[in-house]
């Protein structure tokens, strides 16, 4: 080390030595940089929860095109579903959050109103003579 005459600072003289240290610190957090990124592409696709969640979404909602045809056991069946898939849904980003979330309570309100409509429809048959 140095000592500066005019202001007494303290100049390293071994800047060098110094560099090369920050290049091994700036080296062992590029390769553990690197190494995170191979182990996310390495990681199971059906692991992460938003294509986990859109899979079965999309094929609840599927199901609404032929919802007047289904059984009252069917559509009981696909209400059951949408009520176990609200909670995942409820986890995932915002903006994908409020899109699934409306879009399912739309197709969970269209299978509920048919099947009210079936029970209705039951119930007036057995009526009637």
């Amino acid at each position: 080390m140095k000592t500066c005459q005019s202001s007494g600072m303290l100049i390293l003289s071994s800047l060098p030595g110094k560099r090369m240290e920050l290049h091994n610190v700036r080296d062992k957090f590029l390769l553990a940089f690197v190494l995170c990124l191979f182990a996310l592409a390495l990681w199971p696709q059906h692991s992460w929860p938003e294509n986990s969640f859109k899979k079965e979404f999309d094929e609840i909602c599927a199901r609404t095109s032929d919802a007047a045809s289904l059984s009252v056991d069917e559509l009981g069946a696909l209400i059951d579903r949408c009520e176990k898939l609200r909670p995942v849904i409820e986890r995932a980003a915002v903006p994908e959050r409020t899109v699934y979330l409306k879009r399912l309570r739309m197709c969970q309100a269209l299978f509920a109103y048919v099947l009210e409509s079936k029970k209705m429809e039951s119930k007036e048959e057995v009526m009637s003579p």
